[in-house]
């Protein structure tokens, strides 16, 4: 019976693993969305401001 609440629990981990590596390249791409949005949203300013001045 050991065994297999062994393998089991490296499953467990596993799963724990991949998880949380989805949530770090989830969170990843949302900085990376949110960095990229508000590059946009101080660039198009200044770019306006650049060619108007």
């Amino acid at each position: 019976m050991q065994p297999v609440q062994q393998g089991s629990g490296r499953t467990g981990t596993h799963l724990a693993e991949v998880a949380e590596r989805d949530l770090m390249v989830l969170a990843h791409g949302c900085v990376i969305s949110f960095h990229s949005f508000s590059v946009l949203l101080l660039g198009i300013p200044a770019v306006v401001c650049f060619a108007w001045g």
